[in-house]
């Protein structure tokens, strides 16, 4: 077989397994490419995955500075807001990467409302839950000693018909963990916007 054959034959076989092993394989997280979306865009909601998660090792360091809860047409919608976080605090901790972004995250579904805590467990409304939780990020700055996020610890949106409490668990050690009260088990989507950089989980209604 001449060399340029052998060459595609191996590429179409590599498809192959590629194209064998997603169909038989269903990764847990969700790709970079998946959590990037533009203002406007929405990502698919996601009815058999129990956690979506994005893992960047070069993610920076950011502040939480708002977070927000409202009902819209189909999905109700959980919002937590960033600005950069102080450069000396990434010099402590990493090396400072000067950018501003949505640092790490996960969304994890559970099938009840209660949250085991480092502190004590809560229960939310609902019958279901989802564990909303920000990895390298604060809602204190370091530095200047001041609170970035001064808004409430409990969220009831009144707007919402899916999403009945939302109720921060933790910031420390530069974990941010929001706990989400569900009425009931739905699909759900989360992903990144810019502009202000915001991590957005939305359960459909």
């Amino acid at each position: 077989m001449a060399p340029s054959l052998v060459r595609l034959a191996a590429v179409a076989f590599a498809a192959a397994l590629t194209v064998t092993a997603s169909a038989c394989t269903a990764s847990p997280d969700v790709s970079d490419e998946d959590t990037d979306v533009a203002e406007g865009q929405l990502v698919s909601f996601v009815c058999d995955r129990a956690e979506i998660t994005k893992n960047n090792p070069n993610a920076p360091f950011a502040q939480v500075v708002d977070v927000r809860a409202a009902g819209h047409d189909g999905f109700d919608r959980f919002v937590m807001q960033f600005a950069a976080g102080h450069p000396d605090y990434d010099r402590f901790v990493m090396e400072f990467k000067g950018s501003v972004n949505v640092p790490n995250f996960s969304v994890k579904l559970r099938d009840n409302a209660t949250f085991h805590t480092p502190a004590d467990p809560f229960t939310l409304p609902g019958t279901a839950g989802l564990d909303v939780n920000a990895f390298h990020a604060s809602g204190f700055d370091f530095a200047t000693g001041q609170l970035t996020y001064t808004g409430p610890r409990t969220i009831t949106p009144t707007s919402t018909d899916v999403l009945l409490k939302a109720r921060q668990y933790e910031d420390f050690e530069g974990h941010v963990g929001w706990g989400l009260g569900l009425e009931r088990a739905t699909c759900y989507r989360a992903f990144k916007l810019a502009n202000p950089p915001r991590l957005v989980v939305d359960v459909q209604r």
